[in-house]
Formats: C-alpha cells, sequence, structure tokens
C-alpha cells in the first residue's frame, strides 16, 4: 500500500487496522445472522435429542464467536480444553478450529507461516494429491465430508503455530489439554470401576471406557502425551507449577485410564514415548539422574495401574487382550489390500473410500492414505510425518522448550503417535495435528535464535 504523505509509518498502520475493524465486524455479524436464521429451520426439522442439544449448541457457539472476535488466545486455550469431546462429528473443538483459523488466516501472510520449509512443501504438494484423488471416488458424499475434515486439519496445524507465537498461551493451552485428560481418564476408570448413574454413556462395553470420544481406541491415545508431558515435569518441573505429589497423583490417574482403555496400540505408544523420554535424558549432559528418575516414575505408573486392575478383577481381560483378537486377522488383511489396490489409480480412490469399498476399516494411516491417495499420496504423507520427526530431533538435540514445554516430551509424544499411526487411523486426530504444530513452532523458534541465545537456553 502507498504510504499517505506526512503521515508515519506507524500512524499509517493504526489508520489500515480502524479501517478494516467495521469491516471484519460486518463479516462477523454476516455471519452470526446467517447463523441465526439457520438455526430456527434447523430446529423445526429435528426432532427428540436434536431438537434439546440444538439451544445448548446455539449458546456455545455464540459465546465462540465472541471469543473469536474479542479474545482469541482465550479461544484456543477452550479449543485445547474441548479436545477431550469427540462424541459426534464435528465436534465442539471443530467450530473453535474453524474460528481460529478465519482469525489468523487474515494476517497470516504479515507473520509468515512457522513450518519447516520441506514440511511445507510436502503439505501444499499433499493437498492437491487429496483434492485430485475425488475423480475416482464412488460415493460423493462421504468423500466430500472426509476430505474437507482433513483440509481443514491441516490449516488449522499449518496456522497453529502463528497463532501460538501471536497469542503467547502455549503454557495456558497445554495445561488446559492436561486438565481436561486428567478430568476424562479419571471419570472414565471410575464409569468402569464402581460405576455411578448414567456411566454406561463413557463405556465401550463392560470393562472398557472410551470416556467423550467414540472409541477407546481414540481415548487411549489422547492421554498418552499428557501422560508423557507429566513424566517429564516429574524430573524438570518447567511448565505446570504444581507440587511434586498432585504432579505424581496426575500421571497415576493418567496411567490409569490409559490401562481401562484396553487399547494395545495405545500401551505400545506410552512405551516407546517413555522409552524415547528415558534415552532422550540419558543422552543428555548430566541427565543420568533425570533419567533414573523418569524410570522409576514411568515403573510406578505400571505397577499402580497393574495393582488397580488386579484390585477390580479387570486384569484377566487385561491379559486376554494383550494376544491377537479375533478380528485381526481381518484388519491385517484389510491392510494388505490397502496396500494392494493403491496402484490402481495414480491418486489413489478418494477420500473416505476406505469404509465404502474393503470391508473393514485399514486400521493404519499408511494403509489409508494408500488406499486413498495412492503411492504418491503415501509418500507425501510420510514426508510430512518424518519430517516433523526430523524437526522434533532437531528441537530435543538443542534441549529447546516452548514455555516450560520440553521438546524431550514432543518428541516422545510425536515417537509414539507414529508408531499408533500403524495400527489405528490417525489421520484425524485432532491431538496428532497439535503436536505436529508445537513441533513445527519450537523447531522454527529455535532456528531463529541467534547462537547466543542458543547456547542461553543449552546453558539453563
Amino acid at each position: 500500500m502507498a504510504s499517505v504523505p506526512g503521515v508515519s509509518g506507524t500512524t499509517a498502520i493504526r489508520m489500515r487496522e480502524r479501517l478494516a475493524a467495521p469491516l471484519v465486524s460486518g463479516l462477523w455479524l454476516g455471519a452470526a445472522a446467517l447463523f441465526g436464521i439457520a438455526f430456527p429451520l434447523a430446529l423445526n426439522s429435528a426432532s427428540g435429542t436434536m431438537a434439546r442439544v440444538l439451544p445448548a449448541a446455539i449458546v456455545v457457539a455464540t459465546a465462540m464467536l465472541l471469543l473469536a472476535v474479542t479474545r482469541p488466545d482465550w479461544l484456543l486455550i477452550t479449543a485445547f480444553a474441548l479436545l477431550a469431546f469427540v462424541r459426534v462429528e464435528p465436534a465442539p473443538v471443530d467450530l473453535a478450529f474453524l474460528l481460529l483459523i478465519v482469525v489468523v488466516a487474515f494476517r497470516a501472510r504479515q507473520d509468515g507461516l512457522l513450518v519447516p520449509p520441506g514440511v511445507l512443501v510436502s503439505l501444499l504438494l499433499f493437498v492437491p494429491i487429496t483434492i485430485l484423488s475425488l475423480i475416482n471416488s464412488t460415493a460423493w458424499a462421504e468423500s466430500l465430508k472426509f476430505e474437507a475434515t482433513t483440509l481443514y486439519l491441516l490449516a488449522f496445524a499449518a496456522l497453529l503455530p502463528t497463532m501460538l507465537q501471536r497469542f503467547g498461551v502455549v503454557a495456558g493451552a497445554v495445561k488446559a489439554y492436561i486438565i481436561v485428560a486428567v478430568f476424562s481418564a479419571l471419570l472414565g476408570v471410575l464409569a468402569v470401576k464402581p460405576g455411578f448413574p448414567g456411566s454406561h454413556a463413557l463405556l465401550f462395553d463392560q470393562y472398557r471406557t472410551q470416556a467423550f470420544f467414540k472409541d477407546p481406541n481414540v481415548f487411549g491415545p489422547f492421554l498418552v502425551p499428557a501422560l508423557i508431558i507429566v513424566l517429564e515435569e516429574l524430573v524438570r518441573p518447567r511448565l505446570l507449577g504444581w507440587s511434586v505429589g498432585l504432579t505424581r497423583i496426575v500421571g497415576f490417574i493418567l496411567a490409569l485410564g490409559l490401562l481401562f482403555s484396553f487399547s494395545r496400540a495405545a500401551i505400545l505408544n506410552a512405551v516407546l514415548g517413555a522409552i524415547t523420554l528415558f534415552v532422550i535424558y540419558l543422552g543428555r549432559r548430566r541427565g543420568r539422574s533425570a533419567a533414573l528418575k523418569l524410570g522409576l516414575s514411568a515403573a510406578a505408573c505400571a505397577v499402580v495401574g497393574l495393582i488397580v486392575l488386579v484390585a477390580t478383577n479387570q486384569f484377566s481381560f487385561f491379559e486376554s487382550r494383550s494376544h491377537l483378537q479375533s478380528y485381526d486377522h481381518s484388519r491385517f488383511a484389510s491392510q494388505g489390500a490397502g496396500f494392494k489396490e493403491a496402484s490402481v489409480h495414480v491418486f489413489g480412490h478418494g477420500p473416505g473410500q476406505v469404509g465404502v469399498d474393503l470391508p473393514l476399516a485399514t486400521h493404519s494411516t499408511y494403509a489409508r492414505v494408500a488406499y486413498e491417495q495412492g503411492y504418491i499420496g503415501l509418500a507425501l504423507i510420510i514426508a510430512i510425518l518424518v519430517g516433523t520427526l526430523i524437526a522434533a530431533i532437531k528441537f530435543a538435540r538443542r534441549d529447546g522448550d516452548i514455555s516450560g514445554l520440553g521438546s524431550g516430551a514432543l518428541l516422545a509424544a510425536w515417537v509414539g503417535l507414529l508408531a499408533n499411526s500403524f495400527f489405528i487411523d490417525t489421520l484425524h486426530w485432532r491431538h496428532l495435528w497439535i503436536f505436529a504444530g508445537l513441533i513445527w513452532y519450537g523447531a522454527m523458534t529455535v532456528r531463529r535464535r541467534s547462537p547466543a541465545e542458543q547456547h542461553e537456553a543449552l546453558e539453563t
């Protein structure tokens, strides 16, 4: 924009912001008006539970809209707190994410994207491949819905580092995630044993809890990054500001919630994450004592969990879950079919077509992407995930942190998520892309520091 004669640069910026404010306000008012018109129409066509839920939904949506306009930093913290509630699709957290995308996208061109270059290129190439794969879809409604979710999650992940830089609420957002993870884990365990009125709504069956998710195989892994962060906090408190006793209790509750989900992939996720964190601290200067504390803390969580399983007569079910299940052969066959059929179409069979074409879901991110976006899409998603892993390794080698959130916990959580993705389809997991965004932000922030600042960070 051309400068105004006689007006300083700072004054010109303020003038542009004042001129932009009415436009942005008008857009928000227009969106609110459309929402208000659509609500009565939806209410008239709804019945039963939907009719009772819609009034609460309109209140929540209005509150989120107001936060997006006035305090987007609070909305980001709220979004992290809503991560534990994904019983319906779209979930409440999705509205918060979408509003944040709109708010930040207006200024993303000024701030730039804080995404490692290699990952960003892979993201930008993966998006058109997923869109091109639509041409081979046979069930268009399912494809469009699945594709929309994929694109919006990728957009949120790419913009999350910019949000974190602009709002400065990393510590508050991560605390919100851990608190709701503990809350859902506690309720989930109590729903199994001893139970309480209405607790059946939190159960997958009489043995397994799913809390506020649709599947225990999603709920269990949701707790793992929180557990990893708490384990690091026990040996190097920087983030939570809680007492050691309280932090230990939180760790035990998260471990119990994980065990009571009886998700084998989640347990593998947690074990690999804990081992990774142990190895990271073992390799750091003066880190052996911290590594020993980590090992003892992880072992204590496992022992407490096994004791509770025995005390609640759940250990026999836990033992039975450790073996191959009757449906595992069908699951592996579906994964094999996903890879085998990946070469039929250059761009794959289309988004969301695994559930339409194959007799059983692939239960693997890699098999799903191979089938739905072909080997080109598979190569790109691997580039995104591995590129993020490399960024996390570099961040951990520098011993960086984001407002107290340690790079060791981020790397450990990411290793667990990558392993989990072999056995569960994680492409639409919100916390997968949130931790990707956290890693990108941390890696790019450290990258932009001067050598002196990096040395000072290492010394502290």
